[in-house]
């Protein structure tokens, strides 16, 4: 029989699901460590929990992946009262991508471009500092590069161009709040 892409991609989702029914009826997962990973994104994660799980098991791992409605960072960061604050995950994944920064693009006028990314950083070191307090492990994600382009190659090296604010901010990232 041929196993074809979409098949495949079914199969963590699978064994996922199969782990989430094994801890709600009680049953003994060893030898898998317990791991709980809470996820903070401006994007939809919502379908991440299974594959992680899936992918955590082939690592000796019994992971649970909770995830927040989508678009409340700053919300589930910084509010005591948030869903976020209330959970035991004791990793926390900060996943936001450029269109959850105030970044903008502005090719004519670099000042403007060059506030907007210092902005960003100030949002990214408050959800980072926030979060850093309450003990948990922090785990930043990069910035994914945003996949349209004004001048191709040279976007990186074009003041004012998304490419050029997401790739300061990864180095940002590294650099001063890792």
């Amino acid at each position: 029989r041929t196993v074809t892409g979409v098949q495949t991609c079914a199969l963590p989702i699978s064994v996922g699901r199969t782990l989430a029914r094994l801890r709600n009826d009680g049953v003994d997962r060893s030898p898998l460590e317990p791991l709980a990973l809470a996820i903070l994104s401006n994007a939809t994660t919502d379908y991440l929990g299974d594959v992680i799980a899936a992918t955590g098991a082939r690592y000796g791992f019994d992971a649970t992946v909770g995830t927040f409605p989508y678009g409340q960072v700053a919300l589930q960061a910084l509010d005591p009262q948030s869903a976020l604050q209330r959970s035991e995950s004791p990793l926390l994944l900060l996943a936001v991508d450029h269109r959850g920064l105030p970044l903008v693009e502005d090719v004519g006028d670099s000042a403007r471009a060059s506030a907007a990314l210092a902005e960003a950083k100030d949002h990214l070191k408050t959800l980072t500092t926030a979060r850093r307090r309450d003990g948990r492990t922090l785990i930043l994600q990069t910035l994914a590069t945003p996949s349209h382009r004004v001048f191709g190659s040279l976007d990186v090296r074009q003041a004012g161009t998304l490419r050029r604010q997401t790739t300061e901010l990864n180095r940002f990232l590294v650099d001063e709040l890792a």
